[in-house]
């Protein structure tokens, strides 16, 4: 079993102290990603991804400040590590030990936070521009800098016999019994007959999934996507899933609205309000609003009443209400199909027959 290098078991006992220092009940990947930037090994990889540690640091520290004040306790124990940050050290040990290696260090923890994917300490970590594959490159090859752009940003290929590897999904709120839900459905029904008439096929959350299935895998899939149809209405932009999804596309277009547009072909239904800043800060309301609700239940009860899934969810809802204007403003700054018909010539027209 690999040991843990001495500068790694500093950084962990130093997340502890950083989460003792804030009375919070439970040590997170937030803390520990802040002990990681004052990490030896760890600050390596993050040169050598040119991050900017500096703003990396304060924009953590701020988030630890000022949004995890549900985690405030009176109780005088050590901070808990929450089941995140468990898996990234479990996960850690596990990549050392198949690659052969007898210690585990702050850069394999690094690397181990990528796949906690819905967390703060992930997305502060995107934002420099740094990917899994960069900080994996550096600690394989010893590069002294890396650059990369992820696979996701670069392939511009279209559906071919060629390149199989292409998929288009669409992102939407399930159909019910209202005038609006029949809609939906109804436009959904049409997107993916007008997609199989053309030769091509557009994966569906009702087609793919099945019983035993993760829905939020699928989101993530979603998320990584080469082409997306959204079909947005209001009660897309109220739900958590299909904000998931829409945050994820955005994600992993690295926030940039050209890269976010060229993968994204949507179609807004007459009753979501998008068109001014004004309708933009009132989702993020909507969203801040129910955040504030959830965090305010966990704060009365303390954190651990939210279990896992819950937590991710408080994460998710800030997310939302953080980028949601942003999401929004980009889409009213380009061109967006306004019929149907517009939107099979704007999603379909450039692809293979």
């Amino acid at each position: 079993m690999p040991s843990f290098a001495h500068r790694f078991e500093e950084s962990l006992h130093r997340a502890v102290a950083y989460a003792n220092a804030r009375k919070h009940e439970f040590a997170t990947l937030e803390h520990l990603l802040l002990a990681l930037t004052h990490d030896q090994d760890a600050e390596e990889v993050l040169k050598a991804c040119k991050a900017d540690i500096k703003q990396l640091r304060k924009q953590v520290t701020k988030y630890l400040d000022e949004e995890l004040t549900s985690l405030i306790t009176e109780d005088e124990d050590d901070a808990k590590p929450t089941a995140g940050f468990q898996r990234v050290i479990q996960r850690s040990v596990i990549h050392v030990q198949s690659s052969g290696r007898e210690e585990v260090n702050g850069a394999n923890a690094l690397v181990a936070l990528f796949s906690e994917r819905e967390s703060h300490a992930a997305y502060f970590l995107q934002e420099q521009n740094i990917t899994r594959y960069d900080a994996v490159s550096f600690i394989v090859n010893g590069k002294q800098s890396v650059k990369s752009v992820s696979p996701t940003l670069v392939k511009d290929e279209l559906p071919t016999e060629e390149n199989p590897s292409f998929e288009m999904f669409v992102s939407y709120a399930w159909g019910d019994d209202t005038p609006e839900g029949k809609l939906r459905e109804e436009t959904v029904e049409k997107l993916c007959a007008s997609a199989e008439s053309r030769g091509l096929r557009i994966i569906r959350d009702k087609d793919k999934l099945k019983i035993g299935d993760s829905i939020s895998e699928f989101m993530r899939r979603i998320g990584s996507g080469d082409r997306i149809f959204v079909i947005l209405s209001d009660k897309y932009l109220r739900s958590p899933n299909c904000m998931l999804e829409l945050s994820e596309i955005w994600r992993t277009s690295k926030q940039e609205g050209s890269e976010f547009m060229r993968r994204v072909k949507i179609l807004t239904l007459p009753d979501a309000k998008i068109r001014n800043p004004v309708d933009w800060v009132r989702w993020a309301v909507f969203w801040k609003e129910s955040h504030a609700e959830l965090e305010s239940l966990a704060h009365e009860h303390g954190i651990g009443i939210l279990g896992e899934h819950g937590h991710r969810r408080l994460l998710q809802m800030h997310t939302f209400y953080t980028q949601v204007a942003d999401i929004l403003g980009t889409l009213s700054d380009f061109i967006l199909p306004k019929t149907f018909e517009d939107l099979e010539k704007h999603g379909f027209g450039d692809l293979a027959k």
